[in-house]
């Protein structure tokens, strides 16, 4: 089985997205308002981002803290790092597109082609989104978001645990 950069197994891996499905779902189970749901799941990124970047960079929390990174520098930040797939990180872009406009330009409403434009950028996963949403838009951008926070949730937990047991 290939190990990750984190000497991770596959499994483990998967096991780990599951566990953050799981805290990722007790966050956003309540809203149905897709508007809502866009903007509550980009905080909840935000955060999984800003934590991973603490966990793996040596002055990580003053970055943050002090940085006054937007949330597009946050996921090129990430990205350098080299762990997170491409498709969830160009997903992360879309995502903070669609939440701008959302949050800047008063009345804008979710068209299903902006959720697919993200989903696509996943491949073959959006494809099973598709199929397990049955069309329905708050449930399609529910698991899109599912899937994002499971792979950048997963590798900040390892990047958390491995900063713990180095302290």
């Amino acid at each position: 089985m290939e190990k990750s950069v984190y000497k991770t197994t596959d499994t483990e891996l998967k096991e780990l997205r599951s566990k953050q499905y799981l805290e990722f779902e007790s966050a956003v189970v309540e809203i149905h308002n897709p508007i809502l749901l866009i903007l509550q799941c980009h905080l909840y990124i935000e955060n999984l981002l800003e934590r991973f970047i603490i966990a793996e960079l040596p002055n990580g929390k003053n970055l943050i803290d002090k940085g006054n990174l937007t949330f597009f520098q946050k996921i090129m930040v990430v990205n350098s790092f080299g762990i997170v797939d491409l498709q969830v990180i160009d997903a992360l872009k879309k995502y903070n597109s669609l939440r701008n406009d959302l949050a800047h330009k008063y009345g804008h409403t979710i068209e299903k082609q902006q959720i697919e434009s993200i989903g696509r950028t996943l491949g073959k996963i959006y494809s099973d989104i598709e199929v397990k949403a049955q069309t329905c838009l708050v449930r399609e951008i529910h698991l899109i978001t599912a899937y994002i926070t499971g792979c950048i949730g997963s590798y900040t937990h390892i990047a958390e645990s491995r900063k713990k047991s180095n302290s």
